[in-house]
């Protein structure tokens, strides 16, 4: 789920679809039909325009005014995992084919395609200083130059699949793991803190605007995080049925 530039809510789903979401009145605006398998992950662009991954193995761009489709990229050999867009502009993919690739925010081409994982892609994020970050099912969180696209350092998470990442407003590292969040120091990516969660996987973490660590599990929670203490400040019991898989 994603916000467009002009506030109203974007969000995808295993039904193939994108919905847009009026953002006062949450009614459904517009249903987008195009991939042919489950969308697992949406970015806007600086344009406005919306970037759509798919189990399909491609990647789509989409008008932001007339939600007609401008371009499919065959990205990937296996399902788009996640996007993110870099501080140029450019949208960065990652993929269950254990790649990342970097795409022309203008004509789409891939400029350039990086093997350092050696399993899924499974999460993205953009640092302050423009760096990227992935996390990846080989259990590790790579940083990477924003401008050489080289690997500057690899953290271990021992025996966690890394699930997801987001950048706190201070610029450290919030990663989700199996029963547990951890926190990275933004200069020595050294681990700062370990909140254990549950005996089950975190697949979601994101920054709210007071700048708060708000993480979804598989066991159907929500939960609310202080960004200084990390103590819980909310859980949410929802989604009685389904695992949560974003927030």
């Amino acid at each position: 789920m994603d916000e467009k530039k002009n506030g109203n809510i974007v969000s995808g789903s295993d039904e193939k679809t994108i919905k847009i979401w009026d953002k006062d009145t949450f009614e459904c605006l517009k249903t987008i039909n195009g991939h042919n398998n489950e969308m697992n992950c949406l970015a806007i662009m600086q344009n406005g325009n919306i970037v759509s991954g798919s189990r399909d193995n491609t990647i789509k761009i989409w008008d932001k005014d007339t939600f007609e489709c401008l371009k499919t990229v065959n990205g990937h050999n296996y399902g788009v995992n996640y996007l993110s867009i870099m501080q140029d502009g450019n949208i960065v993919s990652g993929s269950y084919d254990k790649t990342i690739k970097i795409w022309e925010k203008a004509t789409f081409e891939c400029l350039v395609k990086i093997k350092g994982h050696t399993e899924d892609v499974t999460s993205l994020a953009i640092m302050q200083n423009g760096n990227f970050v992935s996390g990846s099912y080989d259990k590790t969180i790579k940083i990477w130059n924003k401008d050489t696209f080289e690997c500057l350092k690899t953290l271990n998470n021992q025996n966690d699949w890394v699930n997801s990442l987001a950048i706190m407003q201070n610029g450290n590292i919030v990663s989700g793991l199996f029963g547990k969040i951890k926190i990275w120091d933004k200069e020595t990516f050294e681990c700062l803190m370990t909140i254990h969660y549950t005996n089950y996987s975190v697949y979601c973490v994101a920054i709210m605007q007071n700048g708060n660590i708000v993480s979804g599990s598989e066991d159907k929670t929500i939960k609310i995080w202080d960004k200084e203490s990390f103590q819980c400040l909310k859980r949410i019991n929802c989604h009685t049925d389904r695992t949560l898989l974003n927030v």
